[in-house]
């Protein structure tokens, strides 16, 4: 936060040492909060990154002593470190301890016990000094703050009185050794110092059980003291159970119909449950439950009495006790006892302050429970998915047989598959290769092996590559893009199998993820909340579109100069919390604004952790190499496929550590040949024969080759062949040398040398696993990885948790796949487009019709019948229904678009958005360069080929459409476009709805010596499905439609989102194949009534855009 009074009015501030406390007033909501500030802190600190890091980590842990943290930073008006906690009239113990009864201080303590059992259980996390000062009162309640604070102390400039004060509650032992790690042991420490400290001050009575607390929490002997907060825990009940037989306050009990005297001792033994219900006038209605009885109350605020209207024995209503356990609030001991007549003498006891804070609780919960059930219906359906999924992998993972290998490049194999019985059948290859080329980019990892068992094979190599090709009369498998792969070890004939290891992983992981929200394990709560029930979030506070300083430039090193809703969607990032959503149709300019943002971020606050993701790595890298332009530190989490780009290859985890180990090896090279010409100086002043034994010493890369050297020289001088004993270690030799030298300075080398060359050694061996690479992981602030591989278990040693996750591509996203890098996020950026692809569901079929009984058997068949069934299944991203939902203040569309040409914004814009409800897309003018340029015969960025109806596509067995004319004519095309001398420059893809037209057009361009320019480089041509073109770019886009001849229908083109992206991949030239005149009147199922988005496109384009032939064109 820049400036903490342009958010809040402070009030009621009170100086402590180090720190301010008071309450900050939100100027625009007029919210209360508890605030402290921490003077005296260096903000560049390593100890300022590891404080907030523990406090990321702390805002995932719930409990009621806990006040929920709002926020936290630094102020840069004031220079203070700032927690705004959730409004608390608190006050520190120290400050309010004289009117609190000795009952009412044990119950708090006995609270604050309850609390650090659970965070150290559920969160691992110790307090490590608690001290009255960061024990808070308020309303008969304690908290407790300050966690981790202790590691600031040596920071703070103004921490004298901190520390004298704060010692008396501190561990010796932790004191002296300055020990950072905290234990339960310290803790319990500084809770029997408390209770001492007290009954002290107080003057209040010790009883026998009182001091055996204190002596056993504070005993020298750490293994003296308790071993588990339960065992404290019931202690203190003890305590507070003698205190409470003499107490003279007392809650008076009315009953309505019987009265019960074990109702009233089960009350007065504590540890009951109260379930608050919702308050409809000054009265409070509650619920009571016992351990045998359950009683519906009713506290009656004027006359400070507790009326029992209905007292049942639990046995006789367990399923209303049991419900109402679930809602119920633990109402811990007091300092009171429970009466069913007026005690004459005794104080009544006004529970309402109490039966209050109860209620506010039970409204923050009851927060949560709202919209639950949307939820928990979407989680339940896609575990269903995920576990079916994983059931069916095994079944259809590819196993073949092959009898040869050929290794093509260092980067292509193909093997000549044969047929056998206890494999995938051949005519099933193509299915792998469709899934492969549709919906997973990145490619396949595969195992080779001897054996048909590949699990009884120990001798398997692994690869990863990408299957695009299967000959069906030479029975060859083609398969690119390789890595890993070790030629020398793959056997002549064996085995190929998919290695299915890792998709079962990003299963799991997902499953993993799920569980985790249905558990409420996740670092926000309420972000989690909002995103399932979007139309409950606040509204937002007005932001002001500005954030001072531009970071990005042009091409032309100008600083960039943003557009008003540019600027929106920046200071929505910074400002709104915990979810700000950005639409970014295509060529919008989303990388440089999640570009923007991490910069803005880390301005605000360098020790900041950021994840920048997305469902594939192309996206993730696109994001990450703007960054790297800009030389923001970043490491980048991948899995056996290395990033494309080998700028983000070199910030790989294996390569950072080899660059950090680099830079330390160098550093302390060159630091010690400063050393050695100062050695080479005081060999002077010593002996010849000392000369030479140490200067064979320092010439040896360690001891053992140096000890034949010192040996030869000890033999030439008979004086000392004595030392040849001494040569069997180091130190042996070290210390019998010391008596003949004459310059202790020169011993002091030898040291040095000894160090220095042990420490080389120990560089040299670290790797991936090291601590030390812990330490390099968490030093960087921004980590890049796609959604489902931040998860995987070689990080689990990180315990990632992020202040903020940036999320590209969200819409192309499954609910499940997403959820698994948001359970890591306190803020989410969400950024994507849900005019372009949904997810993908499932790719394979045994699972959709596992999914279709299940809808046979939903309440959503019950209201659509089979007509909803498409819907059911092509559901909606997390992404898009959130942005359909949530308030407009927290949403921003980017209107302005750079990368195509003017015709092609002005046609998505008309027919891809505007008429869906979105802001038209304004084409922003552009240099001629930027244009084809190349000499056609017409002059436009769009051009329609059209095929005529005489041919009509066909469909192979697997329902996929192919039309062999249509493909004839792209490689016509591809082969005009080759003759161009620039199109080495260019980059061009050809893409189609169909994964039979893709082997097509594949076969038909066949030999790598055709299209000599256009194949100039590995990367230059790419054929492809759409669905596997969203996020990526070319410079022209030959788009084949397929589809044609009379009575066509439209199939998957009818489908929007899907147009939209085959439509809007292209910077320079679009090139449409397709028989025009029968799509425009084709029939589709998605609305009888309406025309098709495409068929609304194809009506926009230009008659003089349309050609017939590529004579027409070239």
């Amino acid at each position: 936060m820049p400036n903490l009074s342009e958010k809040y009015y402070l009030e009621d501030i009170r100086e402590r040492g180090y720190s301010r406390t008071g309450r900050a007033i939100d100027q625009l909501s007029q919210k209360e909060y508890f605030i402290k500030l921490i003077r005296g802190l260096n903000r560049q600190s390593a100890a300022i990154e590891l404080f907030t890091d523990k406090m990321r980590h702390l805002l995932r842990a719930q409990h009621t002593c806990l006040p929920k943290i709002i926020e936290y930073g630094f102020d840069n008006a004031s220079g203070e470190f700032f927690i705004v906690y959730d409004y608390l009239n608190a006050q520190p113990l120290d400050s309010v301890y004289t009117a609190i009864t000795p009952e009412l201080f044990l119950a708090g303590i006995h609270d604050i016990c309850l609390c650090l059992e659970e965070l150290s259980v559920k969160e691992r996390i110790m307090h490590g000094d608690i001290s009255p000062a960061n024990v808070l009162f308020d309303s008969g309640k304690f908290y407790l703050i300050d966690f981790a604070l202790a590691d600031l102390a040596e920071t703070l400039s103004d921490s004298a009185h901190l520390v004298q004060y704060a010692a008396r509650f501190t561990d010796p032992v932790k004191a002296l050794q300055g020990s950072r790690k905290n234990l339960p042991a310290y803790d319990f420490f500084s809770l029997g110092k408390i209770i001492e400290w007290y009954f002290n001050s107080t003057s209040a009575g010790i009883t026998s059980t009182i001091e055996s607390i204190i002596k056993k929490c504070t005993n020298e002997d750490h293994y003296a003291r308790y071993h588990r907060y339960k065992e404290l825990i019931s202690d203190i009940s003890k305590a507070i159970s003698d205190l409470l037989e003499s107490c003279e306050k007392a809650v008076f009990v009315e009953f309505a119909d019987r009265s019960s005297d074990d109702f009233i001792n089960e009350l007065n033994a504590g540890n009951f449950l109260i379930d608050i219900k919702p308050r409809s006038g000054d009265n409070i209605k509650f619920t009571l439950l016992t351990s045998d009885f359950l009683a519906d109350c009713l506290w009656k605020t004027h006359d400070k009495k507790l009326v029992v209207l209905h007292l049942h024995p639990k046995a006789d209503v367990i399923e209303k006790w049991n419900d109402s356990k679930r809602y119920s609030t633990l109402f811990s001991y007091v300092e009171f006892k429970f009466r069913c007549y007026n005690l004459y003498g005794s104080e009544r006891i006004d529970l309402t302050p109490v039966l209050l804070k109860f209620s506010l609780e039970k409204d923050s919960l009851q927060f949560y429970k709202t919209g639950k059930k949307n939820t928990r219906e979407e989680l339940d359906f896609y575990k269903d998915l995920l576990n079916e999924e994983l059931k069916v992998l095994s079944k259809k993972s590819l196993r073949l047989r092959y009898k040869k290998f050929i290794r093509q490049t260092d980067f292509e194999i193909h093997f000549q598959i044969m047929a056998d019985e206890n494999c995938t059948k051949l005519s099933m290859i193509d299915n792998h290769i469709d899934n492969i080329t549709n919906f997973r980019s990145d490619g396949c990892e595969y195992i080779v092996s001897t054996s048909v068992n590949r699990d009884r094979n120990k001798e398997q190599v692994k690869f990863s590559g990408l299957a695009y090709l299967f000959n069906p009369h030479e029975n060859l498998l083609y398969i690119r893009d390789c890595e890993n792969i070790k030629w020398d070890s793959i056997p002549k004939e064996g085995y190929l199998f998919e290695d299915i290891s890792q998709q079962e992983e990003e299963k799991n992981r997902q499953l993993d993820a799920i569980k985790k929200v249905e558990h409420n394990e996740v670092q926000n709560r309420e972000l989690i909340h909002y995103l399932f029930n979007p139309s409950l979030i606040e509204n937002a506070p007005y932001v002001e579109p500005e954030f001072g300083e531009v970071f990005q430039k042009d091409e032309h090193n100008n600083l960039l100069v943003y557009s008003p809703n540019q600027k929106k969607a920046i200071a929505n990032a910074l400002t709104l919390k915990p979810l700000s959503i950005i639409q970014g149709p295509p060529g919008t300019g989303k990388t440089t604004i999640i570009t923007e943002i991490v910069f803005q971020l880390l301005k605000k606050d360098k020790a900041l952790k950021i994840l920048i993701t997305s469902q594939t790595n192309n996206a993730v890298d696109n994001v990450l190499e703007n960054l790297l332009e800009q030389e923001i530190p970043l490491v980048r989490l991948c899995g056996v496929t290395s990033p494309k780009n080998k700028k983000i290859r070199e910030h790989t985890i294996d390569k950072k550590i080899e660059g950090w180990k680099k830079q330390v090896r160098d550093n302390a090279k060159k630091n010690y040949q400063t050393e050695l010409q100062e050695f080479g100086r005081l060999l002077q002043d010593e002996k010849p024969s000392v000369c030479k034994m140490l200067q064979a010493l320092i010439d040896s890369d360690n001891f053992e080759l140096a000890k034949g050297r010192i040996t030869n020289v000890i033999q030439k001088f008979p004086e000392h062949t004595g030392l040849i004993s001494s040569c069997n270690s180091q130190e042996q030799f070290f210390e019998a040398i010391k008596p003949l030298c004459n310059n202790l300075a020169t011993l002091n080398f030898i040291n040095l040398h000894c160090i220095h060359k042990k420490w080389l050694s120990a560089i040299s061996v670290l790797d991936e696993k090291s601590a030390i690479n812990q330490k390099l992981v968490d030093s960087i602030r921004v980590v890049g990885a796609t959604c489902n591989h931040i998860a995987s278990k070689k990080y689990s040693k990180y315990h990632f948790e992020f202040d903020y996750v940036i999320m590209d591509e969200s819409a192309k996203a499954t609910t499940a796949e997403a959820l698994v890098p948001i359970v890591l996020a306190q803020n989410l950026v969400f950024v994507g487009d849900h005019r372009q692809l949904r997810p993908l569901i499932t790719a394979i079929r045994e699972v959709e019709d596992f999914l279709k009984k299940q809808y046979k058997e939903s309440e959503e068949y019950m209201i659509e019948g089979p007509e909803g069934w498409r819907a059911y299944l092509n559901r909606a991203s997390l992404f898009e229904n959130v942005i359909g939902k949530i308030k407009e203040d927290y949403r921003t569309q980017l209107t302005e678009c750079r990368r195509c040409a003017h015709d092609h914004v002005v046609l998505t814009s008309k027919n891809f958005y505007v008429p869906f409800g979105d802001k038209a897309i304004i084409p922003v003018e552009r240099p001629k360069d930027k244009e084809h340029n190349l000499d056609l015969k017409v002059n436009s960025s769009i051009i329609f080929f059209d095929t005529g109806s005489a041919v009509k596509s066909q469909k192979d067995n697997k329902k996929s459409s192919f039309n062999d004319h249509s493909a004839k004519l792209v490689k016509d095309i591809l082969t005009e476009l080759d003759k161009y001398e620039k199109i080495k420059n260019y980059s061009i893809g050809v893409i189609t709805c169909y994964t039979a037209q893709v082997r097509r057009i594949n076969k038909m361009l066949g030999s790598k010596n055709f299209l000599k320019n256009i194949r100039s480089s590995p990367d230059k041509l790419v054929i492809s499905v759409v669905d596997r073109f969203q996020g990526l770019q070319n410079d022209i886009i030959i788009l084949d439609l397929v589809r044609g001849g009379v009575g066509v229908d439209l199939g998957f083109l009818a489908n929007a989102n899907r147009m939209n992206v085959a439509t809007s991949r292209q910077k320079r030239l679009l090139v449409i194949v397709g028989n025009i005149n029968s799509l425009k009147v084709a029939k589709h199922n998605a609305n009888s009534g309406e025309r098709s988005a495409l068929q609304n496109y194809l009506d926009c384009i230009k008659d003089e855009w349309i050609v017939n032939s590529v004579n027409q064109l070239f």
